[in-house]
């Protein structure tokens, strides 16, 4: 039997919800039962009502929430004299660090300025020597050229800069040995750019890698190394266009005994470079 809710005007069928409107939740009493107290729904085709039922309200208490007191902990009572003794140690501990620090700072400042070293300034038409014991090494360099080998691959405003030089040695006699061997010269070469730097040479690994040279014997005969150490010899720079300055070697003593490299010996900076493009 279809109804129709007075409150929502919601129609539905009343045996199918047993009374309880779907829509608002009235539920009202069969038709049978007729009354004449407060209207809350309607049959239709029939003139009988029926009483509304409202649920009750459901009340709420909030909870009690009871205040509790926590106890701070009690703090411990520091003993004086082992604060005085730990702050004494503390200082000896520091002043000792620094008296240490200061004393090996004056010593390590005192080697350095023992020995001076000598700056020469060159052209590029000058000799360099370097003398041992028992050789005279000249050293000569004979062209700065540019290698435009697209292998490379170097941005638009670089360019690999190709530094030849040649050595000549003379035999002075004592231990040494008379043999055309340069590995006694400690030189290194760096190129000083306008802009403030000093390049290494590029290594032997990478210029082989980039012209496909896999034999030793053959970069030893093109000349390729990363100092003065071959009869003749070339040196690669990768650096910016118009940015060489001049050519900066260090020289270092060398002891025979250990086989080592010495103290820094001479600085020499050679001028007025001449780039063939």
């Amino acid at each position: 039997m279809k109804v129709r809710c007075v409150d929502c005007k919601k129609r539905f069928d009343y045996d199918l919800y047993s009374g309880v409107c779907p829509k608002c939740g009235n539920y009202m009493r069969p038709p049978e039962m007729e009354t004449s107290q407060n209207v809350s729904c309607d049959v239709e085709g029939s003139h009988v009502h029926t009483e509304s039922v409202q649920p009750e309200p459901k009340t709420y208490k909030e909870p009690e929430i009871s205040s509790v007191h926590v106890e701070e902990p009690k703090k411990k009572k520091s003993n004086p004299v082992l604060t005085v003794v730990l702050i004494v140690a503390i200082l000896l501990v520091g002043a000792g660090t620094a008296i240490f620090l200061f004393i090996s700072q004056n010593q390590v400042h005192k080697e350095m300025t023992v020995k001076e070293v000598p700056v020469r300034t060159l052209s590029q038409k000058d000799v360099i020597e370097y003398r041992t014991e028992s050789n005279l090494y000249e050293i000569t360099i004979d062209s700065v050229t540019v290698d435009e080998d697209p292998e490379f691959n170097l941005p638009d405003h670089y360019e690999a800069i190709v530094v030849s030089y040649s050595i000549e040695r003379t035999y002075l006699g004592g231990e040494g040995i008379d043999y055309d061997s340069f590995y006694e010269i400690r030189m290194t070469p760096y190129l000083e750019t306008v802009s403030g730097y000093y390049l290494k040479p590029v290594s032997e690994y990478s210029i082989r890698k980039v012209k496909g040279i896999e034999d030793y014997k053959q970069a030893d005969e093109m000349g390729l190394g990363e100092k003065f150490e071959l009869k003749q010899g070339i040196l690669y720079y990768f650096v910016k266009k118009d940015d060489i300055k001049a050519l900066h070697i260090t020289s270092a003593d060398y002891d025979r005994e250990n086989y080592q490299t010495g103290a820094l010996r001479e600085i020499v900076r050679m001028e007025e470079l001449e780039v063939t493009r």
